[in-house]
């Protein structure tokens, strides 16, 4: 066997978003398998993020249990032994029981405990929360307020922060938070939003 035949290439990061090694990765129906050239210095830590890739401005990352226990492969084909970990992880787009949809763009926020307006960026969209971006850094348990102003209406949300994911580009935040209390009128607009934004997107895909 070549564990190396469907190996991509992934970054992994701490809880706390360190940088901690570029390594190859397989996907399995419910888990990642982690591939290093050679053994890891120090032992991984019990959860990392996984990010696949290696584009600076994606910010996907699967939230990894890992069990330490490696096995050695020697790979012929590249002559050297490689080292393959298994690991566990509910943060599969599998499991999401909400569409997500990937886009770009800036949001005005109102952070809790203040009234000055802040701009972010957000990467990634459901009805139940968002991913966002930005060069100042957030208080996770702490709220914020907009104005959605993508959907058919005006709709006022609240939402929690809570975590922060990794990010590669140096001084750059990423936070994935969720909304709080979405009223039904808010709901139906996002909903209507998502649905039309993923509707452009796998019409893109196809053309492509």
């Amino acid at each position: 066997m070549n564990p190396l035949i469907n190996a991509e290439i992934g970054m992994l990061y701490t809880t706390d978003s360190r940088f901690l090694a570029k390594i190859k990765y397989t996907r399995n129906p419910a888990s990642y398998t982690f591939i290093f050239s050679s053994p890891p210095e120090s032992p991984l830590p019990k959860q990392v993020y996984l990010m696949p890739g290696e584009a600076p401005n994606d910010y996907t990352s699967f939230l990894c249990t890992t069990t330490g226990v490696f096995n050695e492969f020697y790979v012929p084909q590249t002559d050297r032994t490689w080292y393959l970990t298994e690991t566990e992880t509910l943060d599969l787009p599998d499991y999401r029981t909400e569409l997500r949809i990937d886009l770009s763009f800036p949001l005005t926020i109102v952070p809790q405990g203040t009234s000055k307006n802040t701009t972010i960026s957000v990467v990634d969209i459901s009805v139940g929360g968002l991913k966002f971006i930005t060069d100042q850094e957030f208080q996770v348990d702490k709220t914020f307020s907009f104005i959605f102003t993508k959907g058919a209406e005006p709709v006022f949300i609240t939402a929690l922060i809570l975590k922060r994911y990794p990010a590669r580009t140096p001084g750059v935040y990423c936070y994935g938070c969720r909304f709080l209390d979405l009223p039904q009128q808010a709901e139906s607009v996002l909903r209507g939003f998502i649905f039309k934004e993923n509707l452009i997107q796998s019409k893109s895909h196809r053309r492509l």
